[in-house]
């Protein structure tokens, strides 16, 4: 899916540039500050035109009532006496009066919304990039690995194993059961491939500018490797939803000198072109103020229209035709990738997904399964649902009825709120080998406290999150652990970066300039490509796997070395190019 170079190397990023650095250094100055809160307040004031409305009659309305109070208990301070019920009416009528000033502002964005908003930028596929159907199933990524390291970090491992419980003779291990990541014979490298890889993207609103730009990262080395057909499923949740039809669109891939359509759209929209206050609602009764209408326009016009970018790849992942004839294997599912978009059921709080993976849908729902069944999505109409319900952050957005493939309806709301990071989505279904985390909450270590009271409504939402994808990140050791117990196949290398606070751009700043939602999508590209290469190094990945040989030789509990903890690189605000990371140890 990425057009290559004439090494036959996937193109680098070409706007990636020493200026995002800058960029950023600049936000957290004085003058950057005030810049950013100039930019958001033009922003919010349009975009926020009827709930701004709503509080300037609320004032009002508490100004008259509050003046006609003192004008009643003060009788000589003015030459109108009214008796306190006429007080009281005339407060209430003002009050009453809010409701029409917010509707009569929303149905005004509503109707001249389209002839101002600004046009968004157009989005295209690069020439030659690949068109459904031609996806290689031998594809993989192939890393080598020298076979006189293996058996010193065999040895590492089997000492640390005898120094913490003192058993000196290992269990022989039965025929048929060796460690399957030994190396093939003494002197030789291990060409260790993976061919199932998953990708699992969390929710974070406004953060998924930094996710965006770690998605870029590995679709390019993906690609640099020969690797990008081996991607096998992806599963998201609220904005990781919408970034993984990217994915699945097949707009990652770019040209030298240009960058992909994923770049262009996270560092091009206008919040006007997402969402728009709703229509009707009662203030402050309702249990949503926003409407996605736009959002969903965007949909139609990148994925979903006649001509749309990625219309092609996503019918093809679907299972439908596409509109453009290709050749090609179609047995089934297997020459597609799967996706699981996740979102919560209002009334039983348990997790459901949308998913083309038929088996998945079989295997979910029952009385006794955490998982709510699966709805099986095979039409355009039927995706955009299930990516706007995973994007239905409460109380910005309503509640989304699904209709499910068994009769009946299902109140829905985002995904985050009960899994923000679903792992089990990719790990349950697929057999896979490899797994790729971008967490967007994970790290959320401050400095200061918050001073206001939406700073700190912000910080808890931010720390449940962050506590929601800590414990789902548990998920892939619990899965190892399953794996090597019952010997059925060797453990599943996890690669995780996050960004760290304080974050440039947080969950509801959708408003921030392009400016530096490029820089961030930059920052996270640069961190990502240079996080690859320490974790496939050949004795870093190894180890990590091979801490887990005593527990499968001996069948029974043994310790695992530290290598074998799941580690999260965090990329500091402040990070450039050559900086280290901070790792936090996940097990």
């Amino acid at each position: 899916m990425a057009a290559d170079s004439d090494d036959g190397k996937a193109a680098p990023l070409a706007s990636l540039t020493p200026e995002w650095a800058k960029i950023l250094h600049h936000r957290d100055s004085a003058v950057g500050k005030l810049w950013e809160l100039f930019w958001g307040s033009l922003r919010i004031t349009w975009v926020f035109v009827p709930p701004l409305a709503l509080v300037a009659v609320s004032v009002l309305a508490f100004l008259f009532a509050a003046a006609a109070l003192v004008v009643r208990i003060l009788p000589g301070c003015g030459a109108v006496h009214l008796s306190f019920h006429e007080s009281l009416s005339v407060s209430a009528g003002a009050a009453i009066m809010v409701f029409p000033a917010y509707w009569i502002s929303a149905i005004l964005c509503k109707i001249l919304g389209p002839f101002l908003r600004r046009r968004p930028v157009a989005v295209a596929r690069p020439t030659g990039a690949p068109e459904p159907g031609s996806r290689d199933p031998d594809a993989a990524l192939k890393v080598s690995v020298s076979a006189a390291l293996c058996e010193q970090l065999a040895k590492v491992t089997d000492a640390h194993y005898v120094k913490v419980s003192g058993v000196q003779d290992p269990v022989r291990v039965e025929p048929g059961q060796e460690w399957p990541l030994a190396p093939a014979a003494a002197g030789s490298d291990f060409d260790w491939r993976f061919k199932r890889i998953g990708i699992v993207l969390s929710g974070g609103g406004a953060k998924g500018a930094y996710q965006a730009g770690s998605m870029q990262a590995i679709y390019d080395f993906l690609a640099a490797k020969g690797a990008l057909d081996a991607v096998e499923a992806v599963a998201g949740t609220s904005i990781g939803s919408w970034n993984s039809l990217f994915w699945l669109g097949g707009l990652l891939a770019h040209q030298a000198n240009s960058p992909s359509p994923l770049e262009t759209w996270w560092t091009s929209y206008s919040v006007d072109q997402l969402v728009r206050p709703a229509i009707p609602v009662l203030p402050g009764i309702s249990t949503y103020i926003m409407s996605n209408e736009p959002w969903r326009e965007e949909f139609r016009r990148l994925f979903h229209d006649a001509g749309a970018p990625g219309r092609d790849w996503l019918l093809w992942h679907m299972g439908g035709a596409s509109d453009k004839r290709v050749s090609g294997p179609r047995d089934g599912y297997s020459d597609r990738i799967k996706f699981y978009l996740s979102r919560t059921d209002v009334l039983s709080g348990r997790l459901a997904f949308d998913t083309n993976n038929p088996m998945a849908v079989q295997a979910t729902g029952g009385p006794t399964h955490d998982l709510d069944r699966g709805r099986l999505t095979t039409s355009f109409d039927q995706l955009s649902d299930a990516v706007f319900t995973s994007m239905a952050i409460p109380p910005l957005f309503p509640y989304s009825l699904i209709t499910e493939q068994r009769g009946g309806a299902q109140l829905a709301e985002d995904g985050g709120v009960s899994d923000n990071l679903p792992i089990r989505l990719a790990a349950s279904f697929d057999k896979l080998d490899l797994l790729f985390i971008l967490p967007l909450n994970s790290s959320f270590n401050i400095d200061d406290p918050p001073s206001f009271l939406g700073t700190r409504l912000t910080r808890a939402m931010d720390v449940r999150q962050g506590m929601l994808e800590r414990m789902a990140l548990k998920h892939v050791y619990l899965f190892n652990m399953q794996y090597v117990l019952s010997r059925s196949r060797p453990p599943i290398p996890a690669f995780v970066i996050a960004p760290g606070q304080p974050l440039h751009v947080q969950t509801t700043e959708l408003w921030r300039r392009p400016e530096l939602r490029r820089a961030v999508f930059q920052q996270m590209y640069a961190a990502t490509s240079q996080a690859l290469e320490n974790f496939f190094a050949p004795g870093r990945l190894y180890a990590s796997c091979d801490a887990f040989r005593p527990m499968w030789q001996r069948q029974r509990y043994a310790p695992i070395a530290e290598a074998g903890y799941l580690r999260e690189s965090i990329v500091d605000p402040g990070w450039e190019p050559g900086n280290a990371f901070d790792e936090e140890m996940r097990f």
